[in-house]
């Protein structure tokens, strides 16, 4: 009797059953494994000023030998915590100016380990650790916090003039209190340059202003600048239109020159005769000499004393 003859397909065969039965000893030789706790959080959770966000945090697989549960957050490369259950104890939350704002979803966090922080403020934002303690064993996992405030955004011309020789700032954009802080750029087919400042608010809001610069030219009147606003990234940019406002210097006002006519000149003349005779008089009587009158009465005798003188040489 002829032996069966191996094909290269038959020996290809054999060679994958004989792996699957080796594969299949091992595992049973192995025997069950236990499987290791994991924490399931979201890499990221974004919350609005002022508004709610729920942290969301679950142990798989759940387990009925939880003791301790934290929420915990990074600041400054060190962990704080923000909130504590441990088993038979209800939860507290050691952060002072958080009371009130902070709660577990759960009343008995369990597995379920959810946090929910109302009334969000700017310093919210961050990194925090969800931790689970299951007897002697830890399982944590961290999730980011992002706050944002949507801004206030505007843009405006600003009329500028074609003399003046130095940049002149001839549009603003403003994104005002907003979080985190809007980046802000420019597009136009105008040379430009750009001044960008920011200041923060009160509570925790950036206002950031971009001026546009540039030499006025009569060429740049009516053009238009685009201004783009990206508040975070990510989001979609809000582009709002500028049309420049260039004007021409205005000219100073012309000054008339007088008329000069003949009879004006004739009267000034005149004028000038009267001044030099009143002068010329003035001087000559202030430097005629004086003589003080003599009394009449000693210097000539009156008439009657002439008719006494000779009525008394007749007499005599």
């Amino acid at each position: 009797m002829t032996a069966p003859r191996w094909t290269p397909a038959m020996a290809r065969l054999g060679r994958w059953m004989g792996g699957l039965c080796l594969l299949t000893l091992l595992v049973e030789a192995q025997g069950p494994r236990e499987r290791r706790p994991v924490v399931r959080v979201p890499v990221e959770v974004v919350g609005s000023l002022m508004g709610e966000v729920t942290l969301r945090c679950q142990l798989i697989p759940a387990s009925s030998d939880i003791t301790r549960v934290t929420w915990s957050k990074r600041t400054d490369g060190d962990l704080t915590l923000v909130a504590v259950y441990e088993r038979g104890q209800p939860p507290y939350y050691p952060l002072e100016h958080q009371h009130g704002r902070l709660a577990f979803r759960s009343s008995v966090p369990t597995e379920d380990a959810a946090l929910i922080i109302q009334s969000l403020m700017v310093r919210d934002g961050g990194t925090y650790h969800c931790t689970f303690i299951i007897l002697q064993e830890t399982a944590e996992a961290p999730t980011t916090l992002i706050i944002t405030a949507k801004p206030n955004n505007s843009a405006h011309a600003v009329p500028a003039s074609v003399g003046t020789t130095q940049l002149a700032e001839v549009a603003v954009c403003t994104s005002a209190r907003g979080y985190p802080p809007a980046k802000i750029t420019w597009v136009s087919d105008l040379s430009f340059l750009v001044n960008t400042t920011e200041s923060v608010n009160t509570d925790g809001t950036v206002t950031v202003q971009s001026r546009l610069l540039m030499k006025p030219a009569i060429q740049a009147h009516n053009q238009t600048a685009t201004c783009m606003i990206r508040s975070r990234p990510g989001a979609v940019e809000e582009s709002i239109p500028v049309v420049l406002s260039i004007s021409c210097d205005r000219a100073p006002p012309l000054q008339r020159t007088p008329v000069w006519t003949p009879m004006v000149s004739v009267w000034v003349c005149v004028g000038l005769l009267a001044l030099m005779a009143f002068v010329g008089f003035t001087i000559m009587y202030s430097q005629c000499p004086r003589t003080k009158a003599s009394r009449p009465d000693k210097q000539y005798p009156s008439i009657r004393e002439d008719a006494a003188l000779e009525l008394c040489t007749t007499k005599l």
